[in-house]
């Protein structure tokens, strides 16, 4: 299933809640998680709970030493029904 990536969703769009995905690098030395990453992640959940769009609320990077998890980056996105 494809799932949009839209800015204004139709009004008749239904939503089906918010989604946050993390993804983390375990080495100091290596660049935060990419972007295109977290959007992917984002897009899966939106699947697999029925939405087939997404509106991109952000992302935040971040560090943390829990757990071997260094560079982090946390995306949030609202999940849409769109109709059609």
């Amino acid at each position: 299933m494809s799932i949009s990536v839209v800015i204004d969703p139709p009004a008749d769009a239904r939503s089906l809640g918010t989604v946050a995905v993390t993804r983390c690098r375990d080495d100091l030395a290596e660049n935060p998680p990419a972007e295109v990453s977290i959007l992917n992640g984002m897009k899966a959940e939106a699947a697999r709970q029925g939405g087939n769009a997404i509106r991109v609320i952000g992302y935040r990077m971040g560090l943390t030493v829990k757990e071997g998890c260094y560079h982090t980056m946390t995306g949030r996105a609202e999940m849409y029904r769109l109709r059609g």
